[in-house]
Protein backbone atom coordinates (compact mmCIF):
# COMPACT_ATOMS: atom_id res chain seq x y z
CA UNK A 1 0.00 0.00 0.00
CA UNK A 2 0.97 3.64 -0.13
CA UNK A 3 1.64 3.12 3.60
CA UNK A 4 1.73 6.33 5.57
CA UNK A 5 -1.35 7.87 7.15
CA UNK A 6 -0.21 11.30 5.96
CA UNK A 7 -0.33 10.00 2.37
CA UNK A 8 -3.87 8.80 2.95
CA UNK A 9 -4.99 12.17 4.33
CA UNK A 10 -3.28 14.11 1.55
CA UNK A 11 -4.55 11.91 -1.29
CA UNK A 12 -8.08 11.67 0.12
CA UNK A 13 -8.30 15.46 0.34
CA UNK A 14 -6.82 15.87 -3.14
CA UNK A 15 -9.38 13.38 -4.45
CA UNK A 16 -12.20 15.54 -3.08
CA UNK A 17 -10.71 18.73 -4.52
CA UNK A 18 -9.97 17.25 -7.92
CA UNK A 19 -13.45 17.97 -9.28
CA UNK A 20 -12.94 21.69 -8.59
CA UNK A 21 -9.36 21.62 -9.89
CA UNK A 22 -10.54 20.09 -13.16
CA UNK A 23 -12.93 23.04 -13.65
CA UNK A 24 -9.89 25.34 -13.85
CA UNK A 25 -7.83 22.93 -16.00
CA UNK A 26 -5.66 21.51 -13.23
CA UNK A 27 -5.07 17.76 -13.29
CA UNK A 28 -3.43 15.46 -10.74
CA UNK A 29 -2.11 11.92 -10.52
CA UNK A 30 -0.60 10.05 -7.58
CA UNK A 31 2.42 7.95 -8.57
CA UNK A 32 4.27 5.41 -6.47
CA UNK A 33 7.04 2.89 -6.83
CA UNK A 34 4.70 0.30 -5.34
CA UNK A 35 3.08 -2.40 -7.45
CA UNK A 36 -0.35 -2.31 -9.09
CA UNK A 37 -1.98 -4.46 -6.40
CA UNK A 38 -0.86 -2.11 -3.60
CA UNK A 39 -1.99 0.98 -5.53
CA UNK A 40 -5.42 -0.50 -6.21
CA UNK A 41 -5.76 -1.66 -2.60
CA UNK A 42 -4.93 1.82 -1.30
CA UNK A 43 -7.38 3.42 -3.73
CA UNK A 44 -10.16 1.08 -2.61
CA UNK A 45 -9.47 1.26 1.14
CA UNK A 46 -9.16 5.05 1.06
CA UNK A 47 -12.31 5.43 -1.08
CA UNK A 48 -10.46 7.36 -3.80
CA UNK A 49 -12.92 8.04 -6.64
CA UNK A 50 -11.44 10.76 -8.88
CA UNK A 51 -7.67 10.57 -8.50
CA UNK A 52 -5.66 8.38 -10.87
CA UNK A 53 -3.24 6.23 -8.89
CA UNK A 54 -0.08 5.35 -10.80
CA UNK A 55 2.38 2.69 -9.72
CA UNK A 56 5.67 1.07 -10.65
CA UNK A 57 7.82 4.22 -10.72
CA UNK A 58 11.36 2.89 -11.06
CA UNK A 59 14.32 4.10 -9.02
CA UNK A 60 16.09 5.49 -12.11
CA UNK A 61 13.08 7.74 -12.87
CA UNK A 62 12.80 8.81 -9.22
CA UNK A 63 16.42 9.95 -9.35
CA UNK A 64 15.89 11.65 -12.73
CA UNK A 65 13.11 13.73 -11.13
CA UNK A 66 15.45 14.49 -8.17
CA UNK A 67 13.09 12.86 -5.66
CA UNK A 68 14.28 12.11 -2.14
CA UNK A 69 15.02 8.37 -1.89
CA UNK A 70 14.74 6.71 1.52
CA UNK A 71 15.88 3.33 2.80
CA UNK A 72 13.11 1.19 4.21
CA UNK A 73 13.63 0.66 7.92
CA UNK A 74 10.52 -1.35 8.79
CA UNK A 75 9.20 -4.70 7.59
CA UNK A 76 6.24 -3.06 5.85
CA UNK A 77 8.47 -0.69 3.81
CA UNK A 78 10.24 -1.45 0.53
CA UNK A 79 14.06 -1.50 0.63
CA UNK A 80 14.16 1.83 -1.27
CA UNK A 81 11.31 4.24 -1.89
CA UNK A 82 10.74 7.89 -2.71
CA UNK A 83 9.24 10.25 -0.20
CA UNK A 84 5.92 11.91 -1.09
CA UNK A 85 6.22 14.72 -3.62
CA UNK A 86 3.97 17.03 -5.64
CA UNK A 87 4.29 18.46 -9.11
CA UNK A 88 1.48 20.78 -10.21
CA UNK A 89 0.72 21.14 -13.89
CA UNK A 90 -1.90 23.27 -15.56
CA UNK A 91 -3.41 22.36 -18.91
CA UNK A 92 -3.06 25.25 -21.31
CA UNK A 93 -5.55 25.98 -24.08
CA UNK A 94 -3.92 27.21 -27.28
Amino acid sequence: MFYFQLNQLYLSRLDLLLVEFNKVSIAAIAISGHNQEDAEQSKQEWDIKNLTMGYGLILKRMRHWALYISNGEFDHEPLLFCEPFSFWLMRMAY
